[in-house]
């Protein structure tokens, strides 16, 4: 059915995401492709909201959001 296939997609969707921002040496994610540094709360907090991180990552990028 068509929610099976959009779940589908958000699952792809959100692993590829991690993939390609994911910066293993700061512990969270790139703003930008080219960003080594992973210092934009915004950024972190909205992968986190989207459900792109992984369960084993949560708790590292949620470190990275100063107010939690």
């Amino acid at each position: 059915n068509m929610a099976d296939r959009y779940d589908c997609l958000h699952k792809q969707m959100n692993q590829m995401i991690h993939q390609m921002f994911w910066r293993e040496n700061a512990g969270g994610y790139a703003t930008y492709l080219d960003d080594d540094c992973a210092t934009h709360e915004l950024t972190q907090a909205m992968l986190l909201y989207i459900g792109a991180v992984p369960d084993n990552k949560k708790n590292a990028v949620a470190g990275l959001i100063m107010w939690i």
